[in-house]
């Protein structure tokens, strides 16, 4: 791809990418000379250098961006992404946007505006999935994106089936713990969200296999 047309292609994308490193440069200068790079839901942090951690910050928004710009070339299956590729264009998006506005609360933080990371993490991680959870259906079979297990790989008509019913779970998850953050306290989210992450890859994991036994039957009588 030329590079003009990476830029008319990609163009908001960069413009989101460009955000955080704006902010910094402009207030370089008021940023304190150690800053936190790890975050909890109880705000506790290890602080680094601040170039050290503010370059960190932007260089791996970049660096997750073009992994997911090069994702579809080095794919056995790169033909497949024609299939989905507004819905993959919509994904990339997405995640771009997500990391690069938590990459800037950070930054705000480090200026000394009082905000609950560990508050915005959650929820925006939540409505990350809950954005994500709308698109698995009209994803298609890869190598890279969605629930790649031996027998989702194995029958198209199961892939299809199981990203369907992955993306209702992920919806329907996603929007409980949204609900259940207004009264679930520090404690409750750090039971209850590795109890939501767990369950919204095992539970179409488990339902891709039933799925997956019921085809291969019927088809093993035909």
């Amino acid at each position: 791809m030329k590079t003009r047309e990476f830029i008319k292609n990609e163009w908001y994308n960069l413009l989101v990418l460009l955000m955080p490193i704006l902010l910094i440069a402009y207030f370089w200068d008021k940023f304190p000379a150690e800053i936190p790079l790890y975050w909890n839901l109880n705000v506790h942090a290890d602080k680094y250098p601040k170039v050290y951690g503010l370059i960190a910050g932007i260089s791996i928004n970049i660096l997750l961006y073009l992994l997911i710009i090069f994702l579809p070339i080095i794919d056995p299956k790169k033909e497949n992404y024609k299939l989905f590729s507004i819905t993959y264009k919509q994904m990339k998006f997405g995640l771009n946007l997500f990391f690069v506005l938590l990459s800037i609360f950070f930054s705000l933080v480090y200026l000394g505006y009082k905000i609950n990371i560990g508050s915005v993490h959650y929820y925006g991680v939540l409505l990350l999935i809950l954005f994500l959870g709308n698109l698995m259906g009209k994803i298609k079979p890869n190598y890279f994106i969605g629930l790649k297990v031996p027998w989702t790989l194995a029958n198209e008509d199961v892939w299809n089936k199981t990203h369907r019913f992955a993306g209702k779970v992920m919806v329907i998850e996603s929007i409980l713990m949204l609900f259940l953050g207004f009264f679930l306290d520090n404690q409750g989210i750090n039971i209850a969200m590795p109890i939501f992450t767990i369950s919204i890859v095992a539970i179409p994991i488990v339902y891709s296999y039933i799925i997956y036994k019921k085809i291969t039957k019927i088809e093993s009588k035909e």
